[in-house]
């Protein structure tokens, strides 16, 4: 009695791990859209004292100064529309003997080109496998593979489909994290030899948390899933021989 709590505990650990991740997700991917995930950065890029500072997330940008904030989502944005964008009725001043369009041009750059979107990617695979979680949850409470021969190879197809998806899911986010990172320090680095002019760059690092953290339970929840679905397999190998032996008997 006392392991089947256990096991049923650790199974209900893992099937709430989806929401954890899910949420870590969708913070991450958020950030810098506006002011109040202006937090959650890839990098800001500083080039004076009196300037204000660019922020790069996935999606959004933001530029603080002192007392102000400003973000929006850069989609399908160019330079020149994101200064219009962000300076626009908002509290923050642009210097005029430094118009920021070059800068924003530098942010835009960095967002698409170098550090990418890789981790919508495992997104898109994560969400993807949570639905075929569901049909080999639903097919394994009906029995209804155990017919014939035909539904246990779709069924063992479908389990295959499901660990391939949630693996390369948590993969894909590991690769996104550690890219990432070393794109980062690559670019922290170099600015810190000079090698930008006056440009320096700083890593954000709630946004690195929440990736290592994605990529964790990510991991996490692969691993449970494919142990559920093993033990799931052998308990009805097992019935099934128990089942045939006692016709046998009789």
């Amino acid at each position: 009695m006392k392991n089947m709590r256990v096991n049923v505990k650790g199974r209900l650990f893992i099937y709430s791990l989806p929401i954890i991740i899910l949420l870590l997700y969708s913070l991450a991917l958020v950030g810098c859209i506006t002011t109040d995930v202006r937090q959650i950065f890839h990098v800001k890029l500083l080039t004076g004292a009196t300037s204000p500072e660019v922020r790069v997330g996935y999606f959004g940008i933001c530029v603080i100064d002192r007392s102000a904030s400003s973000c929006k989502s850069t989609w399908r944005t160019s330079a020149d529309e994101m200064r219009a964008k962000l300076f626009t009725n908002s509290s923050v001043v642009e210097p005029q003997d430094r118009p920021m369009t070059d800068l924003i041009n530098v942010a835009l750059q960095l967002q698409t080109r170098i550090l990418g979107y890789l981790l919508l990617a495992a997104g898109f695979l994560f969400i993807i496998g949570l639905f075929v979680l569901a049909l080999c949850m639903a097919r394994l409470k009906s029995r209804k593979s155990e017919t014939h021969s035909g539904a246990r190879a779709a069924g063992a197809t479908q389990k295959k489909f499901l660990l391939g998806l949630l693996w390369l899911a948590a993969i894909t986010e590991l690769v996104a994290a550690l890219s990432i990172l070393q794109a980062v320090n690559a670019m922290v680095f170099l600015t810190e030899q000079g090698a930008s002019g006056n440009l320096r760059v700083v890593s954000g690092v709630a946004l690195q948390g929440l990736q290592w953290a994605i990529c964790g339970f990510s991991l996490m929840f692969a691993g449970g899933v494919t142990a559920i679905l093993a033990s799931s397999s052998d308990s009805v190998s097992s019935h099934k021989v128990s089942s045939g032996g006692g016709a046998f008997e009789r």
